[in-house]
């Protein structure tokens, strides 16, 4: 315990900001405003929560059990989504080697012809 803060306080906030800015760096292309929003909207946190949290204004032992789970919640999809489109990405670099039917990153199903033997 340092200063009255548990280490656990600190670990759980450190959770938090941590997928925090994987969240908002994932959606930063358009900017840190509609990155924040764009969070927001996945979480259910406020934008001005978010925003907290990535400045690093969110205090050992104020994050809210609710916020870490919708946090977990969400990275969890982010990370399933981030798979999905690995998988199809994988498919669609062994369609161009060969094989057939695949789907493309974006979901939609691509053909291609196999490619000739040189």
């Amino acid at each position: 315990m340092i200063l009255g803060i548990s280490s656990a306080a600190v670990d759980v906030l450190s959770e938090a900001r941590a997928i925090v800015r994987c969240l908002v760096e994932a959606e930063r292309q358009r900017g840190l405003a509609h990155a924040f929003h764009a969070v927001s909207r996945n979480t259910g946190l406020s934008a001005r929560r978010v925003r907290a949290y990535w400045h690093g204004e969110v205090a050992p032992g104020a994050v809210h059990a609710h916020e870490l789970h919708q946090l977990r919640r969400a990275a969890a999809e982010h990370m399933r989504a981030e798979l999905r489109r690995a998988e199809a990405r994988i498919a669609l670099l062994r369609a161009r080697l060969g094989e057939q039917d695949v789907a493309s990153p974006d979901g939609e199903a691509v053909v291609l012809a196999p490619q000739a033997a040189a």
